[in-house]
């Protein structure tokens, strides 16, 4: 399914405080890229949304530098004096039924017109911001949108044919195992969101879940976003490996 492009997006506002204080940055990328898309909100449709980012574990602290070290003892501080009673873990355990969203009617939204920061760009002292994306679930049933702490939605563009190519790559656990499942009933909506890169090449966007996508947008990208960092059998390009030395044996 793809989504129509008339609706009124829920105004979505942030409850991270601290990226206020920090260095705020495009995201970057030269090859295809994981996305890493958590949940922010679960629940019915509101018109007004607060993007949660305390509905999965804070990351761990960073070992680089005295600098990112202090920016996550505060983030820490944060995580702890929230409200941890809405745990999606303990949302989901409430419905027993559900059917996985590959094939389904699910309508996907993304919001240009406001920025949101990436909770795991917190670790670091800059923060890399996205846009919202809001999945509401179409179908007569509860879904399952996710495993563990991600939802796998991706980024797709358009190349200089006009064919529509992955960018991203969603993120898949290398063991299954004790993972839970992140489930939307039905008419019910999920917050998310996606990196906003850069680069040279102005394109069409548009995220994709499944058989689902989203309204398209405008965005800039590296065209070598477009290719992966490995090559058929599994090993790093040249090119990357002339770019990233410390790769090579």
């Amino acid at each position: 399914m793809i989504s129509s492009v008339d609706y009124t997006f829920p105004v979505i506002l942030d409850t991270l405080s601290y990226h206020q204080n920090l260095k705020i940055e495009s995201k970057e990328e030269t090859w295809i890229s994981t996305s890493f898309n958590k949940p922010l909100y679960l629940g019915l449709e509101q018109d007004t949304i607060f993007a949660n980012y305390w509905l999965s574990p804070p990351p761990p602290p960073p070992s680089d530098s005295d600098e990112d070290f202090e920016v996550f003892l505060k983030l820490r501080d944060e995580y702890e004096n929230r409200n941890q009673d809405d745990k999606f873990e303990s949302f989901e355990n409430s419905f027993t039924k559900n059917v996985v969203f590959d094939s389904l009617n699910l309508q996907i939204k993304v919001d240009t017109a406001t920025k949101i920061p990436i909770d795991f760009s917190y670790i670091h002292s800059t923060a890399i911001f996205s846009y919202p994306v809001l999945i509401k679930n179409l179908e007569d049933t509860n879904v399952e949108i996710g495993f563990g702490e991600f939802i796998p939605v991706f980024l797709e563009a358009k190349d200089s044919i006009g064919n529509w190519r992955a960018i991203e790559e969603p993120f898949s656990y290398m063991c299954g195992v004790g993972l839970h499942s992140i489930i939307l009933p039905q008419n019910y909506v999920a917050l998310t969101n996606t990196r906003i890169y850069d680069g040279d090449y102005h394109t069409d966007l548009r995220i994709k879940l499944g058989n689902s996508y989203s309204n398209t947008f405008k965005g800039n990208i590296n065209y070598r976003q477009f290719q992966s960092m490995f090559n058929e059998h599994g090993n790093y390009r040249e090119e990357y490996l002339d770019e990233n030395p410390k790769f090579r044996d």
